[in-house]
This record gives structure tokens, sequence and C-alpha cells, in this order.
């Protein structure tokens, strides 16, 4: 029975991006349209350099949607701005459920259902220095599939720089830690780095951001490139990326509406793998 588990445990990783792996997931909408870049300022931001908020007032954002595989993604949380200085709180869960442990031998009901998840509590700051943008970001990692689970606790290092107006380069090392072992090993963490650029373009009432970026993962040993465009006219935001490595292509499309405090995003993601259509809701409220 040990032996049959262990070998589903280790197919199952990779198809519903369980494990340490859930740590680089995308979990709000501006991620999985536009793509994990460097060099773009958000709530969440894949650069903790970059967190963004209002000046003393608080701002939650919450973000709910499915990956692939109907895996469930989900994250909340609150950025406060003074200063220069954005301090960041925040809680990122990825999960399924109604899954299957069978024997070897064929039969019509499973042994036991069980359910695999991933959470993530993180604390953080991003720092200003005239042109110069320093964050880091820490994060208490547990996650957990049939009876085992693991814990452990990251670091994310960013820093951007801002060479004129509308041009920004960005770099991170994201997930330099620890974890505790689990089924008699030591899971390791997808240590990634991300190098990039965003421009943006004004154009009368419109405004447009271009990105482009360069990621490589520990884990899977490939090169990934990514480039978005986000479009913004009045309250209404268009985002669309692309992105590709040596096997996998992905293209993606996103809008969203400002109404006074609330901003609602949603959007999709299409890939080459054929596992299903990513898609996430995001809510963003600036607090009194």
């Amino acid at each position: 029975m040990h032996t049959v588990f262990k070998v589903f445990f280790f197919l199952i990783y990779p198809l519903f991006s369980m494990g340490t792996q859930f740590l680089v997931l995308p979990y709000s909408t501006q991620e999985l349209t536009l793509g994990s870049h460097a060099a773009v300022s958000s709530l969440s931001s894949s650069n903790p350099a970059l967190f963004s908020g209002f000046d003393n007032k608080p701002e939650f954002y919450c973000d709910r949607g499915y990956w692939y595989g109907e895996a469930t993604i989900a994250q909340f949380g609150c950025n406060l701005k003074s200063n220069n200085n954005v301090k960041h709180l925040g809680i990122k869960y990825s999960g399924i459920n109604d899954l299957e442990f069978r024997d070897e031998v064929p039969q019509d009901n499973a042994l036991a259902n069980f359910s695999s998840f991933g959470l993530s509590f993180d604390l953080g700051m991003s720092l200003g220095r005239e042109k110069h943008k320093f964050g880091f970001l820490v994060s208490l990692i547990h996650f957990g599939i049939y009876t085992e689970e693991s814990k452990g606790i990251g670091i994310n290092l960013g820093y951007a720089y801002q060479l004129n107006k509308d041009f920004r380069l960005g770099f991170v090392l994201q997930n330099l830690g620890v974890m505790t072992s689990l089924y008699s090993k030591k899971p390791v963490l997808p240590k990634r780095l991300l190098f990039g650029l965003s421009k943006k373009i004004y154009f009368n009432k419109y405004s447009n951001t271009l990105l482009g970026s360069f990621e490589r993962n520990s884990l899977n040993n490939k090169n990934k490139f990514s480039f978005g465009n986000s479009f913004q006219w009045n309250r209404l935001k268009i985002h669309t990326g692309f992105s590709f490595s040596k096997e996998v292509t992905e293209a993606s499309i996103g809008c969203g509406l400002m109404i006074s405090r609330y901003s609602i995003d949603y959007g999709i993601r299409i890939g080459s793998q054929g596992l299903g259509i990513p898609k996430i809701i995001s809510l963003r409220v600036l607090l009194p």
C-alpha cells in the first residue's frame, strides 16, 4: 500500500501543482492574464519591491479561481503605504478535493477519499529610495496530501530600478528556504528567478503598459518567457498576455472595471496542455 501511495503521490504533484509548486501559481487576475513579471507593481506583486498602495489608506484584495485540473486557488490580504514604504500582509491557498486512493487491484470503489492543499502566510515590505526600490517577503508554508504534511519558511527578495518616468527594470529571487520532511523526504522549494522590464505609453486618455520577463524555475530547469500588455481607458482595464517555454505555450485575456473605491477584474488563460482553462475573479477595495 505504501508503494502505491508513493507512486500516486509523485504522479499527482505535477498535474495539480501541489507540493511546493503551489508557491509559483498565479493568484490574481493581473498575474494570470499578464504573466509573472518582475517589473510590474500590484497589491500582490511577484516582485516584493513593487508592492503598491495608497498613502495612509489600507487597500484590501481578494482573489478566487481555478487552476489547471480544477484545483482551487485563492488569496486575500491588505497593503498599507506610508511615505515610500509599503507593508504587505496576505494569505494564499491552493487545493483540490475528492481525490481517490486505490490499491494495485482494480476495483469499483476507492479505498479512501482525500484532499491536497497548500497554504502560505505572507508578510513583506517594499522600501523606496529615489529611483531604487527594494523589497522582501517572508512566507510561512504549510502543505499536505493524504495523511502527509510539511511545513517550512520561504523568503522572496526583489529589486526595481526606475530608468525614467515610464521605463522600469525588475529582478526577483523567490522561495529561498527549507521545509520539514514529507513521507521520509524533505521537499525542495521551487527557487525562481525573474528578470523583466516594463514600459508605459500614454496617449490622451489612454495608457498602455508593455511587459516582458524571463523566468527560471529550479524544479523544472526550463526557461520561460512572458509578455503582457495592460491597457486602461478611463475606468476600463484590459489585460492580455502570452508566454512560452520549451514544451508549453499559453495565452490569456482579462478585463476589469474601477468604480470609486472598488475594482473588479476577471481573466482566463488557455494553455497547450489541454488540462482545462484557469480563471480568476479579483476584488480590490480601498478602505477609508
